[in-house]
């Protein structure tokens, strides 16, 4: 495999046709030559920061430029140019899209739906979990009205504390208060994000060589920053309600770990709501063996009837990590951290190590959205779209759609398991080539092979791992998502053998 590494400096326009051009790029002056096979799909996208999705689309761009060929699943090769040409995909159609039929299986006796119509299709890209972003421009505008205060201003454009002015994490807490979150101002910590938040957890409670647990299937950035600090990650067994205690009592005694990173509500990629009961017994699990539990709920306002926190079950060790991105705006990079009281000085130390400190100015409309209701109502506008998209979601895939995996019907994704005939890769990137981008499950998977500690423990539901997560809230209107529903319906629907073909 050639170490390759497209340059996207100054590069502007969607990631992936960048991506694509600097593919051809490379290959006009040499650097790829024929035979070449590219990085995979995951490692490139975690080295440019990027969806696994967005580097589909853009190999399977230059496959239709005739770049590159191979089959999906086992790699992707620069081509001979000789042979540049013979095997590219036609270009999509310009201009808009003709309403979509979703045929029962084919349109006509003996034709391949897709040989006929799929090439024709705009790439809709369903691998970003983005939160919906109708309305969100208009409430940012009504916010930054009201940063008229000059005096203000001049005290929010210098250096403040690394864990927020005073009157900024106050307004934090009435925020978390409205998800029934309790936490004293004094207790809080605002960083750049939920993301900038766990850096400064975990730079505070983990040295290098320390083991994490988290579920088995897991926020991939969670697996980058473990693999950058040098830390171990280790995924432990779940099921439908989430991580299973007995296995993370297994994992534990096995691993002696310093911390484990649960997503016990609205858990990505499976959608899953850890139990009450099973909230308790980790806590007291993490208690007996003296480990951190660092839980992110960034998704958590999807569903006010949760359990309550983690922090509930066990104050002394528990840390409460999210943020404004999901609910309200992601460019505000507003998050909150709260912990036990002895451990927020070193996560305030730890933030101002790695990020100085959260913006000022951000946070000061953070506060005004909060005070004035426009982030309540940002928040019920994305649990009213989640609910509508899937609802949607619902009717377009039919006896496709498992309520179970999309939250009972209020989270912004669906984790799909795929039928057996499928390999996990054919079909993502046969789903590229159609022009819809999907994240394949493996991006998820925290061990190596994708044995999770503790997985011999009996299960009466077992988590599908043969399975994509499907984004539908990121999507500009409910068209596009009709489109790439009906995409992935009829292609779930035929036979890997007939769909591959047209690759």
């Amino acid at each position: 495999m050639t170490i390759w590494m497209p340059d996207l400096a100054g590069a502007r326009g969607p990631r992936y046709l960048a991506i694509a051009d600097a593919i051809e790029r490379d290959i006009d002056a040499g650097a790829l030559k024929a035979g070449d096979r590219l990085p995979p799909q995951r490692d490139l996208a975690w080295a440019l920061g990027v969806t696994v999705g967005t580097v589909g689309r853009a190999y399977a761009e230059a496959h239709r430029r005739g770049l590159v060929g191979g089959q999906v699943g086992r790699g992707t090769y620069v081509n001979d140019a000789r042979a540049r040409g013979t095997d590219a995909m036609p270009a999509a159609e310009a201009g808009p899209r003709a309403p979509l039929r979703l045929p029962p299986a084919q349109d006509e006796p003996g034709v391949n739906w897709f040989a006929v119509h799929g090439d024709a299709l705009a790439a809709l890209d369903m691998s970003p979990n983005y939160p919906n972003a109708d309305g969100m421009a208009e409430m940012v505008a009504a916010g930054l009205a009201r940063l008229g205060d000059g005096a203000r201003l001049g005290a929010l454009v210098n250096y403040a504390h690394p864990g927020g002015r005073p009157e900024h994490r106050a307004a934090g807490a009435r925020w978390l208060r409205r998800r029934g979150v309790e936490v004293n101002p004094d207790g809080l910590v605002i960083s750049p994000g939920a993301q900038g938040g766990m850096t400064a957890v975990f730079s505070a409670i983990t040295r290098p060589g320390d083991t994490i647990l988290c579920e088995a299937l897991s926020w991939p950035g969670l697996i980058s920053f473990a693999w950058v600090r040098g830390l171990r990650a280790r995924g432990v067994a779940m099921d439908r309600d989430g991580m299973v205690p007995e296995a993370f009592e297994e994992a534990c005694a096995r691993h002696r770990p310093a911390a484990a990173y649960l997503m016990p509500t609205m858990h990505n990629p499976t959608t899953a709501v850890l139990t009450e009961a099973r909230r308790a017994r980790i806590a007291e699990i993490a208690r007996r063996y003296e480990v951190w539990l660092v839980e992110d709920d960034v998704y958590g306002f999807l569903a006010p009837d949760a359990p309550p926190p983690m922090r509930i079950f066990a104050p002394e060790r528990a840390v409460y990590v999210s943020s404004l991105s999901k609910a309200v705006a992601p460019g505000l990079r507003i998050g909150f951290v709260a912990g036990p009281e002895r451990l927020m000085p070193a996560i305030s130390a730890a933030l101002r190590t790695t990020m100085l400190m959260g913006a000022p100015l951000q946070s000061e409309l953070a506060m005004h959205l909060i005070d004035s209701g426009l982030a309540e109502e940002a928040a019920e506008r994305q649990r009213a779209s989640a609910g509508r998209r899937q609802r949607l979601a619902a009717a377009m895939l039919g006896d496709l759609y498992d309520p179970r995996g999309g939250g009972n019907g209020r989270a912004f994704h669906l984790w799909m398991p795929l039928p057996a005939s499928w390999r996990l890769h054919d079909f993502v990137g046969a789903l590229n080539a159609r022009g819809v981008s999907v994240t394949p499950g493996d991006a998820f998977l925290v061990n190596p092979g994708g044995q999770a500690d503790g997985a011999a423990h009996p299960s009466a539901a077992p988590v599908p791992l043969h399975a994509v997560r499907v984004c539908l809230n990121g999507l500009a209107n409910d068209d596009d998502l009709r489109h790439g529903l009906a995409i992935l319906a009829a292609l779930l629907r035929h036979p890997a053998r007939e769909a591959l073909a047209v690759i």
